[in-house]
Formats: structure tokens, C-alpha cells, sequence
């Protein structure tokens, strides 16, 4: 889910809506962005490249991360 520039209780309004209220459904959210950070580092990795599109993929990971676990 690809979310725009919002405020902080915004964002945690629109998290509850998509993913509810529940803490292990949060959590298990925050394991698969968690996992997908990971992929993506791991990608960077074996490369050894940093191209744009990977740095704008990492920064986009990251964002989700931040945002799953401010949910959580």
C-alpha cells in the first residue's frame, strides 16, 4: 500500500482502517515490511550497486517500515 506525504495521525488512521486494530495483525505487518527492507538490502548486497531505482526502492522500504511500526 502506497501512502502520500500525510501527518503522523493520519497515517495511523489510515493503518488501522487497512490493517485494524488487532496487535498481532500489526505486527505481522510490521514482519513483512520488515522482510521486504531486508530483500532489498540484500539485493544491494550482491550487487554492490546502489543504482537510483534501488535507492528510491530502499527509501520507499523504509517508509513502510516507519509507518508499520509507528502503527504498532
Amino acid at each position: 500500500m502506497k501512502i502520500p506525504d500525510i501527518a503522523e495521525h493520519q497515517a495511523i488512521k489510515l493503518f488501522t482502517k487497512e490493517y485494524g486494530d488487532n496487535i498481532v495483525t500489526r505486527y505481522k505487518k510490521f514482519q513483512e515490511e520488515l522482510k521486504e527492507l531486508d530483500e532489498v538490502f540484500q539485493e544491494c548486497f550482491v550487487t554492490g550497486i546502489m543504482t537510483p531505482d534501488l535507492h528510491k526502492h530502499l527509501l520507499d522500504e523504509f517508509s513502510d517500515v516507519q509507518g508499520t511500526f509507528t502503527h504498532l
